[in-house]
């Protein structure tokens, strides 16, 4: 039941509590306000007494009282234990959590003679938890600790607070031995890896399309002379016009050409001319960007700055190209042309032949489970089965992380 003194607490925190109420009165009182007010966690130890009351018993049991056969003082946890057939203590919380994986500490509210003091003492098993000018609360985890602060010549005085379990730390991360750990971020590539520049292997492009009069994506010879690095660029969203391109190697059900194909040869002519024909095949710039990352040849930088030259290009700056325009580019509606990815990629495997092929598609969704179980995504997996030697897809993991949809 409640002490008086708390009861007096109460009486000035509420104006129903009155100075006329009978002993009678209060004890009502006292029990519905038991019933009402929610105990702490460890208010309760198996119906016994909680521990406030262990810790009130510990403060006022003296160092004399409570040495050991050694003539140490005994660690507030020793002395619960010790205690416990008097006090009607359950110590098996403290017995269970030392044998497991959580650690017990003890908290101590410390007074030492002077800040300096505070500042200079230090014991092994006794961390601060907070502390300002000659006061600090701190946690020990040992006798040897508790006796360490109950002893110094700096302390003034020592009361001790409660008992902590606190639970057990993180698992270690080991370190990897490998650059396999996909939690630490890769160097950035440029300019190719080591030895290897993506000669001979084709990168091909999905994407918003590719700025084929970048010159990134252009070779000059001794001359100047230019020359397209894109084998090829189908433009799903350019309406096919005699004279300008190929036909589409897909066509509607009515025949139409699913968009416009563009040979190398075709690019280099128009690049060489004084007069351009073909529009612009990247109004977005998203394609080009990705395009730049990946197999970027750096001469768009036409700068002196040595370091600049050297990390303008992309991964692969000698790799052959392959672009495929799926969005027009002039809104935020997503690509619209992108259920074109298995055609596109059947397209591809046939004029690639012998030659590796990496597809790469930096754009998601948020249909599907993202399993892999629906059947455009079964329909790649067949495509492109783990077996498949010089062939890959990748596709971006997403960047909508930001984005109230989830």
């Amino acid at each position: 039941m409640f002490h008086l003194r708390q009861i007096k607490n109460l009486k000035t925190q509420s104006a129903i509590v009155k100075t006329a109420l009978s002993i009678t009165s209060l004890a009502v009182l006292a029990a519905l306000l038991l019933a009402l007010v929610p105990l702490q966690p460890s208010a309760i130890v198996n119906g016994q007494q909680n521990w406030q009351l262990q810790a009130d018993r510990a403060e006022k049991l003296t160092a004399a009282k409570n040495m050991n056969r050694k003539g140490e003082t005994l660690m507030p946890s020793m002395i619960m234990k010790a205690n416990a057939s008097q006090s009607g203590i359950n110590v098996a919380r403290t017995n269970q959590q030392a044998g497991g994986a959580a650690k017990s500490y003890a908290v101590l509210n410390v007074e030492f003679k002077d800040a300096a003091s505070r500042t200079s003492f230090a014991a092994p098993g006794v961390t601060t938890l907070t502390a300002v000018d000659r006061f600090a609360d701190v946690f020990v985890e040992s006798d040897a600790a508790y006796n360490a602060v109950l002893k110094s010549p700096s302390v003034v005085a020592a009361e001790f607070a409660t008992v902590v379990d606190a639970p057990p730390p993180p698992p270690a991360v080991a370190t990897p031995v490998n650059g396999d750990n996909k939690a630490i971020p890769d160097n950035i590539v440029r300019n190719g890896y080591k030895s290897v520049t993506g000669k001979g292997v084709i990168v091909a492009i999905v994407d918003t399309g590719v700025d084929f009069r970048h010159p990134d994506f252009i070779t000059y010879d001794a001359a100047g002379k230019p020359t397209s690095r894109l084998l090829y660029l189908w433009d799903t969203t350019m309406a096919y016009q005699a004279g300008r391109g190929s036909r589409a190697p897909f066509s509607y059900p009515n025949k139409t050409s699913i968009g416009t194909l563009f040979t190398k040869d075709q690019l280099t002519a128009e690049l060489r001319r004084t007069t351009p024909t073909i529009p612009a095949t990247d109004l977005n710039g998203h394609g080009t960007a990705c395009a730049g990352i990946s197999a970027g040849n750096g001469n768009g930088y036409k700068g002196d700055d040595a370091l600049l030259k050297k990390i303008t290009p992309g991964v692969a700056p000698d790799a052959d190209i392959i672009a495929v325009r799926v969005d027009q580019g002039d809104d935020n509606d997503g690509l619209e042309n992108a259920y074109l990815i298995n055609a596109a990629s059947e397209w591809m495997d046939k004029v690639a032949g012998a030659q590796p092929l990496v597809v790469s598609c930096s754009y998601g969704g948020q249909s599907g489970p993202h399993d892999g179980t629906k059947i455009v995504e079964r329909h790649l997996d067949a495509r492109y089965p783990l077996n498949k030697q010089k062939r890959a897809i990748v596709f971006a993991a997403g960047n909508e992380g930001g984005s109230p949809m989830h």
